[in-house]
């Protein structure tokens, strides 16, 4: 899952690179094993997500971050996700476990009212692209 429900996965996938001695290690053993990588991997985006760039921008504001992305992309070409840069963005802001998809999910809304907004400026309907299916 991506784009909003990947957070905790990649949570997680941080907190298995970084416990080790040696997180290059650790990235080749998950490959390796052939586990996932939440947070990178094919995506809409095939030159990188610019949200992810962005993100990874703000997060190095706060200080320097563990070279997961970097490794990963080394290692394979896939670029970080934007749920792997809200992720490090919460962790560079000291934010707590799971603000990381409360600031993604903030962020789209702040989206949506915009396009709502734009719609009663306009008279355009707005149609959003997605389906609602109950998850």
């Amino acid at each position: 899952m991506s784009n909003g429900g990947a957070t905790a996965d990649v949570e997680v996938l941080w907190d298995d690179l970084l416990a080790g001695p040696r997180m290059p290690a650790a990235v080749r053993d998950r490959l390796s094993r052939g586990d996932a990588l939440p947070g990178f991997g094919p995506q809409a985006y095939p030159a990188g997500d610019p949200r992810a760039v962005r993100l990874l921008q703000l997060a190095r504001r706060a200080g320097p971050l563990p070279p997961i992305a970097a490794e990963v992309t080394r290692r394979t070409g896939w670029s970080p996700s934007v749920d792997f840069g809200f992720v490090a963005l919460r962790r560079s802001l000291g934010a707590p476990r799971g603000a990381a998809l409360t600031l993604q999910f903030g962020s789209r809304c702040v989206g949506l009212l915009a396009h709502v907004l734009e719609q009663r400026r306009s008279g355009q309907r707005f149609a959003p692209r997605a389906v609602y299916t109950g998850g």
